[in-house]
C-alpha cells in the first residue's frame, strides 16, 4: 500500500518514450489538498494511438481524498495496442478486483475521469462521494475518440452528492447489478457554437441502477432526456428504479 500526502501542486511531464501513470498494484491512497496535473502546452507529438492518463489501479484499496487530479483537458486521445499503449485515456483507470474510493476530490480530464477497464472482468466497488468530475471530450474534438465523463464496471456502485459534468456524456454505467445514486447534480453542456452534448447517465450492458435522489439533465433533446438506458425504455423498472420521495 502507497500512502501519500500532497500540500503542494505537483507537475507531471510527460514524455512519448516512457510509461506515464503511476500504477497500482496493491492499493493507493492520496490525501491532502494537493494537485496531480500532466498539462502538456504541445500534444503534437503524441496524436492517435497514444494515451494520457494519471493513475491505473491494478488491485487492492485506491483511495483518493481532497486531491485535485487534472488529466490534460486539451487531450482527446485514446491509445491502441498498436502503439503499445492499450488504454483510454483516464484521470484514473481501474483494472480486475480494485475497489476505487473518491471523496472530497476535484478530477477533470481530456476524456475518462474514471474508467473501468476489462468489460465484464472488474469486480471491484467504486464509490463516489461529495465529489466534482468533469470531461471535455467531444465528438466534435477529432471524430475518432470521445468519453463520457465515467464509464462505471464493477460489482457495487454508490454515487452520493457529487458533480458530473460532460459533453459526449456523463455517468456510464455497464454491467453492474448493483449501482445506486442517491444525490447529486448530474449534466451535459454543448462546446460552444456546437450541439455535441448527449445523456447525463447512459445505462447499458445489462446494468441496474437505482436512484433515490439528484439532479439530471442533458442540454440537446435526445431520446430519453437526461438519461438513457441501451436495452430498454427508462421507465423499465428491470434496468432502472426511480425512487421519489415527497418533500419533508
Amino acid at each position: 500500500m502507497f500512502h501519500c500526502f500532497l500540500g503542494l501542486h505537483l507537475l507531471l511531464f510527460i514524455y512519448h518514450e516512457i510509461t506515464n501513470f503511476l500504477t497500482a498494484e496493491k492499493g493507493l491512497t492520496l490525501t491532502g489538498e494537493g494537485t496531480i496535473d500532466n498539462t502538456s502546452e504541445d500534444n503534437s507529438d503524441l496524436g492517435n494511438g497514444y494515451q494520457k492518463s494519471l493513475i491505473h489501479v491494478m488491485g487492492g484499496e485506491c483511495v483518493i481524498d481532497g486531491v485535485t487530479l487534472i488529466n490534460d483537458p486539451e487531450y482527446h486521445w485514446h491509445g491502441n495496442s498498436s502503439t503499445g499503449h492499450p488504454y483510454n485515456s483516464a484521470a484514473i483507470a481501474y483494472w480486475n478486483d480494485a475497489n476505487v474510493t473518491i471523496k472530497n476530490a476535484r478530477i477533470i480530464s481530456g476524456e475518462f475521469t474514471v474508467c473501468g477497464m476489462g468489460r465484464d472482468v472488474a469486480s471491484g466497488e467504486i464509490t463516489l462521494v461529495d465529489s466534482y468530475f468533469e470531461s471535455t471530450s467531444s465528438n466534435k474534438d477529432n471524430g475518432t475518440h470521445w468519453a463520457y465523463a465515467m464509464r462505471l464496471f464493477g460489482s457495487k456502485v454508490r454515487i452520493d452528492g457529487c458533480e458530473v459534468k460532460g459533453i459526449q456524456g456523463g455517468i456510464s454505467i455497464e454491467s453492474c447489478q448493483d449501482a445506486v445514486i442517491s444525490s447529486g447534480k448530474y449534466y451535459t453542456v454543448n462546446t460552444p457554437g456546437q450541439i455535441d452534448a448527449f445523456y447525463a447517465l447512459y445505462i447499458t450492458n445489462g446494468a441496474k441502477v437505482t436512484i433515490t435522489g439528484g439532479e439530471f439533465s442533458a442540454a440537446n433533446d435526445r431520446s430519453g432526456g437526461g438519461c438513457r438506458s441501451r436495452e430498454r425504455a427508462l421507465s423499465c423498472r428491470a434496468t432502472m428504479t426511480l425512487i421519489c420521495r415527497p418533500e419533508a
